[in-house]
């Protein structure tokens, strides 16, 4: 089984059911705290709380921590992308991916054609 870094943008395409994010359901999910918080508040919005629960639940297993050595790795790469307008969230998942070896999974365009990405609308 494959393991990827679902960004939240990946994460909702799912619970919408894109088909084409339909390969990546038996992948395992990596995610950090950060995203979670993140699509909790997003599924919360477009879906509800109880699916917002239901998933922070779920995904609350699929965590990964971050160092103090990450977060300064996540700021050099947001300030060297800045006009790619790419989230926290989504800087510290990239930074996350390519520390442990993962493909960072997301249809965001602000990550398209970026080394290391899995880009799927």
């Amino acid at each position: 089984m494959n393991s990827y870094f679902f960004d939240t943008y990946a994460i909702i395409e799912m619970v919408k059911g894109n088909p084409a994010y339909e390969p990546y359901k038996k992948s395992s999910i990596v995610i950090s705290s950060l995203n979670l918080v993140e699509c909790h508040y997003h599924i919360t919005r477009k879906f509800g709380l109880h699916l917002a629960n239901q998933l922070l639940q779920e995904l609350s297993n699929c965590v990964i921590s971050f160092t103090n050595e990450d977060v300064k790795a996540m700021t050099q790469f947001r300030t060297a992308n800045m006009k790619k307008d790419l989230s926290f969230p989504d800087c510290l998942g990239y930074v996350l991916a390519m520390r442990n070896g993962l493909k960072f999974l997301t249809g965001d365009e602000g990550s398209r054609n970026m080394p290391n990405v899995e880009f799927v609308k």
